[in-house]
């Protein structure tokens, strides 16, 4: 076993059974290891990819009266998607196996999360610029970080049972309605027209 692996486990293997029982809130926070930029390097994102499934498995394995889930993911793989399908989604829907939770926060973090972020209180800044596009970068952004905290509703929504359909509602309703005059990322757009 390698020692990463090891890490993830350390927890379970040191606290009894019958302690880990009584164990009824987690707070999980994770970042993604992103896409490698040389090949050489995929072994890496493989295994912290797999460390990040086992750890999510183990939890529900070693918690199973837990009544409060807060996890806090930082998304830096590519392309970033707005979709329960994705691959770094999945560990988090082991979740789902948790009969006795009642309540799931997830927020989701990215790059992408505030790329368009305005300091529009720093004038020196936009004094060259004309307000219609501040106004559009300061649109963007709030844009942004409502999609992604709808983003992080829908996987909670989804660990507590909804479809599909019904966990994604509020986010396919703000991407279609209230934002869609905003710039999109890249790859929003092929997400927006599954």
């Amino acid at each position: 076993m390698s020692r990463q692996t090891f890490l993830s486990i350390a927890f379970f293997d040191t606290v009894r059974e019958s302690t880990s029982q009584h164990l009824r809130h987690l707070q999980l926070h994770h970042s993604t290891y992103g896409d490698p930029k040389l090949f050489e390097y995929v072994k890496y994102k493989t295994k912290s990819d797999r460390k990040w499934a086992l750890t999510c498995l183990l939890a529900v394995k070693h918690l199973p009266n837990l009544t409060h889930l807060c996890i806090n993911i930082c998304i830096n793989d590519k392309p970033f998607r707005f979709n329960l399908n994705e691959k770094w989604v999945q560990p988090l829907l082991y979740f789902t196996y948790l009969e006795h939770l009642k309540t799931v926060e997830v927020h989701v973090f990215s790059p992408w999360r505030r790329a368009t972020s305005v300091d529009s209180d720093n004038l020196r800044l936009w004094q060259n610029t004309s307000p219609q596009h501040v106004r559009e970068l300061i649109q963007n952004h709030h844009g942004n970080v409502e999609m992604h905290e709808l983003f992080g509703v829908a996987i909670a929504k989804k660990i507590l049972g909804f479809c599909n359909d019904c966990a994604m509602e509020e986010l396919v309703e703000a991407i279609n309605d209230k934002w869609s005059s905003i710039t999109h990322q890249p790859y929003w757009e092929e997400w927006i027209r599954k």
